[in-house]
């Protein structure tokens, strides 16, 4: 079975399955309203229809969570590894100057 986020990796990927879950329960959650809102159910299925129904509220608010904190988590970790970047290429620059500039030295002796 392909996933949508077979070729994802990182936030990315964390964002499709916490969009997939999310439209799952939420089509669930909608599923069960409509069955319980049916006149004549059985009460058999009430004790069902708790489990299931906190089961899709947790995946609901655990997939909204997750969702919430890749939205934030991820533009903030570009950033600091931009950053990191550049201060490397700064680095390496100035060490780049200094034994261009112990070359120089050395050659004017």
């Amino acid at each position: 079975m392909k996933t949508p986020w077979q070729n994802l990796e990182g936030y990315p990927r964390a964002i499709v399955a916490s969009v997939c879950i999310l439209l799952v329960s939420g089509g669930l959650c909608g599923v069960q309203l409509a069955i319980a809102n049916l006149p004549n159910v059985p009460s058999a299925l009430a004790p069902l229809a708790m489990i299931t129904g906190a089961i899709e509220i947790s995946g609901i608010l655990g997939s909204a969570l997750v969702l919430a904190f890749c939205l934030i988590a991820w533009p903030i970790s570009a950033w600091l590894q931009q950053k990191s970047r550049l201060q490397q290429e700064l680095e390496a620059r100035q060490l780049h100057d200094a034994q261009q500039s112990i070359r120089d030295r050395e050659g004017g002796q």
